[in-house]
């Protein structure tokens, strides 16, 4: 039992790392190329998590509302990062991932049909 924990302690803190340094590349790509969404800039339609990144980087300055105008749905990730890293089992938790990732192909056809078209 110990030894688990131990390894999903270790394997949840290099997810965390690996998180980490993504955002940073992320953060230093945007600013010296100027592409905002590699997705975007490949297929010519915007991503799931098209902002997302943005939106991490308008939280980190305190703007709440350029966070949302980025992508609504950066409200919903602090639950899904707990939901990763201290998975907790039952329907409720369940549901409520469920209602997120609906969430998310709403807002991707809403970005995809009304927004870009």
């Amino acid at each position: 039992m110990e030894k688990c924990f131990r390894n999903c302690y270790i394997r949840r803190l290099l997810l965390l790392a690996a998180m980490a340094v993504y955002f940073s590349l992320a953060f230093y790509l945007m600013r010296k190329t100027g592409i905002g969404c590699i997705f975007l800039y490949l297929w010519k339609i915007p991503c799931p998590g098209c902002g997302m990144t943005r939106a991490i980087g308008a939280l980190l300055r305190l703007d709440f509302a350029a966070a949302f105008s980025w992508n609504p749905l950066i409200y919903a990730m602090p639950y899904v990062f707990c939901y990763v890293f201290f998975p907790i089992d039952g329907k409720i938790h369940r549901r409520i991932l469920a209602i997120v990732g609906i969430a998310a192909l709403i807002n991707w056809l809403y970005r995809v049909l009304i927004l870009w078209i």
